[in-house]
């Protein structure tokens, strides 16, 4: 659930009327995506290697570039007539510039030691006669013994995101008036695989049905999912095309369904086969050539910048689930040395580090700072610990201020009684352009992992080693972009990010300026130091559920709907056949303005559809808001769970997060739904589904989560929308 707070500034001055500028963007290649691309908040049309668009901004900035760049790839000319961005501004542009899927090479360190195995995959006969073959490899530099894991197939269900509105453009004669003459509107779709990616070619026409005879069409390619694994699809097994046409007969939106036509949606959309829902049309209106209205026209032409000008005449396309064929790569561990054991440890990070104030006024103004951070993990003396030292330095640009330190020693993980921790390693798989599964393996251990940037806001940021900020994919706040996950898999880094906080809005140095590491899933080598005390039982987690996961390309596809994720999945852990988008539709018809407008999900319209498809859901607020009250939270969810209930629990998290490191509360941002599926007692960490997604959180992360109300306005918003924190629902 996510709320969203508008501020009314009352009495302010008439606004004065605005310049038009028209901005261009172009690339070196053919843009990757074409149509109406959407790059944070702006809509861009893009064709061949440029992108139009028109707007009151008399500055072009870098930020709203760099979002482009990640749909679009590396832009070589930015701006309007009257300003461009410079070279420098460019290469900060195209930081995270969308690239192709490269071919890359398994680097090891000089000198490593080797182990490489390599099985074939059954050849497959595929459509078109076709054969595949894959190869996975597996590398690493250690003695222990590594096997390339069993690849094989599964079936997967896509539901992808409604399209946005879709503009038709004037495609021959007439004066761009429908006038009440129909028109005659003819829709199509074509669902295609690219690789690990799916692609929706789109098209209506629209034509008068009487003289002159004016001819609109709209179309577009818009990406529906990719395959997170990274796997090339290898066969879309639902039907690919939907087609439809109906004559407009009125100035209304239409709803058309494939096979049906026209229907009236009081009465709920039918069932279709193939993959496309419905179709949301615009097709006449009540445009006017007398009035000059949008000069009359219902579709118009591109003008010289080729930017629309009219935005009538359109199409949405709603979707069916797509199932698809993607490899899977089956989780391999390896086997390590006689008498030995292997687990993985997930969720850990360190604290929060603020850096020492060492010189200056201890405020950096804007200038800056420049900063550096470095991790590095080791074992205790008696090896029962894996230790944290996380090293950190600010520096102002053209100033004085100076903060720096060294956080040593820092537990982040206990063996188990008895247990001694040998060794640490990372793992790293992906697979490459020729469809060959690769496995890195590189010890975790002595191995600092270094970033360096200079900070330009007062927000924290995400850094990656190799890649330095971390830019995000096609525009989202969570996913870091393939070139940043690319190049941390290079550095086999340790860390999956660092958070840290630089400049802010006041004096910070000493204060607020410092470091953080998240670690990625650790592969812990141990062996028994007391075979009396050593029971191996302690390695296995502590419950888990079969909550399903998956289908996370999906991630709140149409918006504020992760209650709607998180309910169909409990939904189905019970039994209960029904899809995210089924009970998506069923929650947002609930007469909740809330609900029904997307803006979120309350706790009470979530439990009264669950309760619907499956009576027994109990909503509870448990008290939060100090360690006493806090502690008996999380052990009432562990109790829940030792009864096999999954629980929902309403989380909230600061303005700036990255996926699955979600930041402190820092005052407003966002209240999200999420399913705790067990724990692991071992680890300390909550096993969480996270709009599909498998995630680990250790109880300190998920405590600063689910007791989000350091801001009493922020809690009193939640409040007025009857959202109060601490809300879990079970069934009974």
């Amino acid at each position: 659930m996510r709320i969203l707070v508008i501020g009314l500034i009352l009495f302010a001055a008439p606004p004065a009327f605005a310049q038009t500028y028209n901005y261009t963007a172009r690339t070196s290649a053919p843009a990757m995506e074409t149509g109406q691309v959407a790059a944070g908040s702006l809509t861009w049309s893009c064709s061949g290697s440029a992108c139009t668009i028109s707007g009151p901004w008399p500055t072009p900035g870098v930020g709203a570039c760099a979002q482009l760049a990640t749909r679009i790839g590396r832009i070589t000319e930015y701006g309007h007539l009257g300003a461009r961005l410079n070279a420098s501004q460019l290469e900060r542009c195209n930081e995270s510039a969308r690239v192709p899927r490269p071919v890359s090479a398994v680097q090891l360190p000089s000198g490593a030691q080797t182990a490489r195995t390599s099985t074939s995959l059954p050849q497959v006969q595929m459509p078109g006669g076709v054969v595949t073959e894959r190869q996975p490899t597996v590398v690493a530099n250690t003695q222990m013994r590594y096997t390339a894991p069993r690849i094989t197939r599964q079936t997967i269900t896509v539901e992808p995101r409604p399209t946005e509105r879709i503009y038709a453009i004037r495609d021959g004669g007439g004066d761009g008036e429908f006038g009440g003459n129909g028109p005659q509107v003819d829709l199509s779709v074509e669902v295609r695989a690219v690789d690990d990616c799916l692609f929706a070619d789109i098209e209506m026409v629209a034509v008068e049905t009487r003289s002159d005879f004016t001819r609109g069409r709209a179309t577009a390619t818009r990406r529906l999912w990719c395959d997170p694994d990274g796997g090339s699809i290898e066969r879309i097994v639902t039907s690919t095309r939907a087609t439809a046409r109906y004559t407009d007969t009125d100035w209304e939106l239409d709803t058309i369904v494939p096979g049906r036509g026209e229907i009236d949606v009081r009465r709920g959309l039918p069932e279709t086969s193939g993959p496309v829902r419905s179709f949301i049309v615009i097709g006449d209106t009540n445009g006017d050539i007398a009035t000059n209205d949008n000069d009359g026209r219902d579709v118009g032409d591109l003008d010289a910048d080729g930017n629309r000008t009219v935005s009538r005449t359109s199409v949405q396309v709603q979707f069916n689930p797509i199932n698809v064929i993607v490899p899977i790569a089956a989780p391999a561990s390896p086997t390590p040395p006689s008498g030995s054991e292997f687990i993985w440890v997930n969720g850990q990070h360190s604290d929060f580090f603020v850096l020492p104030h060492t010189a200056g006024d201890a405020e950096f103004y804007g200038n800056g700072p420049r900063m550096s951070a470095t991790s590095t993990l080791t074992l205790s003396s008696d090896g029962t610990r894996i230790l944290s030292t996380l090293v950190g330095s600010a520096e102002e640009l053209r100033g004085d201020t100076r903060a720096s330190g060294r956080n040593a020693g820092e537990t982040i993980w206990t063996a188990p009684p008895g247990w001694r921790v040998d060794d640490v390693h990372v793992r790293y798989n992906w697979w490459d352009e020729s469809d060959v599964w690769h496995e890195e393996w590189e010890t975790a251990l002595n191995r600092p992992a270094r970033v360096d940037f200079t900070d330009r806001d007062h927000e924290q940021d995400f850094l990656v080693e190799g890649a330095g900020e971390a830019g995000r994919m096609d525009g989202s706040s969570t996913n870091f972009a393939e070139n940043v996950l690319e190049a941390r898999r290079r550095a086999m880094s340790h860390v999956e990010a660092f958070r840290v906080v630089g400049d802010t809005n006041g004096t910070e140095a000493g204060s607020r300026t410092g470091v953080q590491a998240f670690y990625r899933p650790l592969g812990v080598t141990l062996s028994r130091a007391d075979s009396a005390r050593a029971d191996l039982a302690d390695l296995q987690p502590g419950v888990f559920l079969d909550v399903p996961t998956g289908d996370y390309g999906n991630r709140l596809s149409g918006g504020n709907s992760c209650g709607p994720q998180a309910g169909s999945r409990v939904l189905r852990f019970y039994g209960v056949a029904t899809t995210y988008e089924q009970f998506k539709r069923r929650v947002q018809s609930s007469g909740n303005l809330v609900s029904d407008q997307s803006l979120g999900t309350p706790p009470g319209t979530l439990r009264d559809r669950l309760n619907d498809m499956a009576p027994g859901f109990v909503h509870d607020v448990l008290p939060l808001g100090n360690a006493r009250n806090n502690g008996r939270a999380l052990d009432t969810i562990r109790s829940h769970l030792d009864q096999g209930r999954p629980v929902l629990t309403l989380i909230g998290w600061g303005s700036q997060f990255a996926r699955d490191i979600y930041s402190p509360h820092d005052g407003a941002a966002m209240s999200h739904w999420v399913v705790v599926r067990g724990y692991n007692a071992r680890n300390q960490t909550f096993l969480i589904v996270d709009n599909g997604h498998a995630v680990e959180w250790s109880y300190t992360l998920f405590e600063s989560l689910f007791d989000y109300g350091q801001d009493a306005q922020f809690e009193a918003l939640l409040a007025a929308f009857n959202v109060p924190k601490g809300s879990i629902i079970y069934r009974r």
